[in-house]
């Protein structure tokens, strides 16, 4: 403790960076372990991450788009979710769920698997309290103010919702669905 303290204090502009690191101590494993983990992600959840990767930028939505039907990569449908024409909102997020729903099976194959190895790794091997603790404490957030956050939110919950019916009024809509939440307000 005490070399590290003599070290801090010359270290400069990476002193933020070691204290993180010493912050993270308590859930590294020992070398052997860490080299263990290394090598399962290279043929693991690194792997499936690629593989979704790999299949979800294959993907090609088909909309139709002042009247003539189109294909689109993902990134270039969600542009549509924000058009001034509502039909083509809805129509680029059904786009979406339908060629999804078609590889349900396999999208939902990988993100459990990745799921199930980061929870592994995570809470059973390295101890984190929690799943959300895992994404704090790599954001250096302390658990407690999260939880603070998260409770004002759900406590507030009605603001968002007034906005959402304020929305859906100024859209000229009866009913907010989820076609409108990125709808612009004016014009384009």
């Amino acid at each position: 403790e005490n070399n590290a303290q003599r070290l801090m204090r010359t270290s400069g502009i990476n002193r933020y960076f070691l204290e993180h690191m010493r912050k993270l101590k308590v859930f590294t494993l020992s070398e052997h372990e860490e080299k263990i983990i290394n090598l399962k992600d290279t043929t693991g959840s690194s792997t499936m991450s690629k593989v979704y990767d790999i299949l979800s930028t294959s993907l090609r939505f088909p909309l139709i788009v002042d009247g003539k039907r189109q294909n689109f990569t993902s990134s270039e449908l969600k542009v549509h979710f924000t058009s001034s024409k509502a039909n083509l909102r809805e129509g680029a997020y059904k786009s979406l769920f339908k060629v999804y729903k078609k590889q349900r099976d396999v999208l939902g194959e990988l993100y459990s698997s990745i799921v199930r190895d980061w929870h592994n790794e995570s809470i059973t091997l390295r101890k984190y309290p929690s799943p959300i603790s895992v994404r704090n404490k790599a954001n250096d957030i302390p658990d407690d103010a999260v939880e603070a956050m998260l409770s004002v939110v759900r406590d507030n919950r009605e603001v968002f919702q007034d906005y959402f019916r304020l929305k859906a009024k100024w859209l000229g809509l009866e009913k907010m669905s989820r076609y409108h939440i990125y709808a612009p307000l004016e014009k384009e």
